[in-house]
C-alpha cells in the first residue's frame, strides 16, 4: 500500500514539474514568436504603438490593409482583428495592450454572430489563453466558464494543441501579415449558395456585456470608437445588423454600414468565399472606406 502511495505522489510530482515546465517554455515561445497568430497577439499585448488600431473577426482581419489608411490619413494603423473571435477577445485584447499605451482611434468591424449572438463562447479565449500569464484577463475566462479559472492554472492547459504551432511559429514564418493584415489572393473558383441573414432575439447577455464593458474602456481612455461593417458577397439585407444598430444608436458610437455596398458586393473577382474579400477586394474597399469617411476620421484625431 506504501509503495502504491508512493508511485501515485511521484508521478504527481513529475505530472506538476512537467507543468510548470511547459508553461514556462510556452511563456518564451509566446514572447519570442517570429510569425503568425501568437506573434500578433504578443505584438497587440506589449509594442502596439500606432493611432488606429482595427479590431474584428476575420471579416477585420482579411477587409482592411492598414498601409491604405495611414497614407491616407496620415496616421499609423495596426490590424488587430483575429479569425473566429469576437467582442470578448477584443475586449482582452483592449484590456492587454491599454496599460503601455492609449491608441486614438478603434474601428471596430461587427459580426454579430461573434458580437451578440448567442454562441460558444469559450472558443473566444483561445488567443487569449497565450497572454493569460502576463496580462490581468483572469475574470474574462470566470465569466465565461468558471471552471476555466481553475484549468488555467495549467501551463498545459494553456497552450493545449497549441505547443506545435509555437515552435513552429518560432522558427518559420508563418501567415506573415501586412501591419496584422492578411492577404489573400485566392479568387472564388465557385457560386456560392447566399441566404439572406434573418433579424434574430437570440442574444447572448455575456457579449452583450463585454460590448458595453469594451465602449466605457474606450471612453474612460479617451478612445474615439468606430463600429464598422465591411462589405459581404451578393448581400442585399442587413436585417442581421439591426441589434449593433440600435446598441451604436443607443451608445453615440458612429456606425459606417458597407454590408450591402454595390459595385463591390456584386463583383466575384473581390472574394475568395461568400464573406471574406482577398486582397484585390480588401484593397479596393479599404480605399473606399477611407476616402468616403477621410473627414470624419481626421476630425477624430484632435
Amino acid at each position: 500500500m506504501k509503495k502504491y502511495i508512493a508511485k501515485i505522489f511521484i508521478f504527481f510530482v513529475i505530472m506538476v514539474s512537467l507543468d510548470v515546465v511547459v508553461g514556462v517554455l510556452s511563456d518564451y515561445l509566446v514572447t519570442n514568436a517570429k510569425s503568425g497568430a501568437t506573434q500578433k497577439s504578443e505584438y497587440i499585448c506589449e509594442k502596439t504603438k500606432e493611432d488606429i488600431l482595427i479590431f474584428g473577426s476575420s471579416r477585420a482581419v482579411y477587409h482592411y490593409n492598414p498601409l491604405i489608411i495611414q497614407d491616407s490619413l496620415n496616421m499609423t494603423c495596426y490590424n488587430c482583428g483575429h479569425e473566429g473571435c469576437g467582442i470578448i477577445t477584443a475586449y482582452g485584447l483592449l484590456r492587454a495592450l491599454y496599460k503601455h499605451y492609449t491608441p486614438k482611434i478603434i474601428l471596430y468591424e461587427v459580426t454579430p454572430k461573434y458580437d451578440c449572438i448567442e454562441g460558444d463562447n469559450t472558443s473566444f479565449l483561445g488567443p487569449l489563453k497565450l497572454i493569460y500569464s502576463k496580462s490581468d484577463i483572469e475574470d474574462i475566462f470566470e465569466n465565461v466558464s468558471y471552471n476555466e479559472k481553475f484549468k488555467m492554472k495549467s501551463g498545459m492547459y494553456r497552450v493545449n494543441s497549441k505547443f506545435i504551432q509555437l515552435v513552429t511559429e518560432n522558427v518559420m514564418n508563418r501567415n506573415p501579415t501586412i501591419q496584422g493584415f492578411l492577404s489573400e489572393d485566392r479568387h472564388m473558383n465557385f457560386e456560392p449558395k447566399i441566404v439572406a441573414p434573418e433579424k434574430t432575439e437570440n442574444y447572448d447577455s455575456l457579449k452583450v456585456s463585454y460590448l458595453n464593458k469594451f465602449v466605457e474602456l474606450c471612453r474612460s481612455n479617451g478612445i474615439s470608437l468606430v463600429f464598422m461593417v465591411s462589405p459581404s458577397y451578393k448581400m442585399t439585407s442587413d436585417a442581421e445588423l439591426e441589434y449593433m444598430m440600435r446598441f451604436a444608436e443607443k451608445n453615440n458610437i458612429p456606425f459606417i454600414n458597407y454590408y450591402c455596398y454595390k459595385p463591390i458586393t456584386e463583383n466575384k473577382e473581390f472574394f475568395y468565399d461568400g464573406v471574406h474579400m482577398n486582397k484585390t477586394g480588401a484593397d479596393e474597399y479599404t480605399k473606399v472606406f477611407v476616402s468616403e469617411n477621410k473627414d470624419f476620421l481626421m476630425s477624430l484625431n484632435k
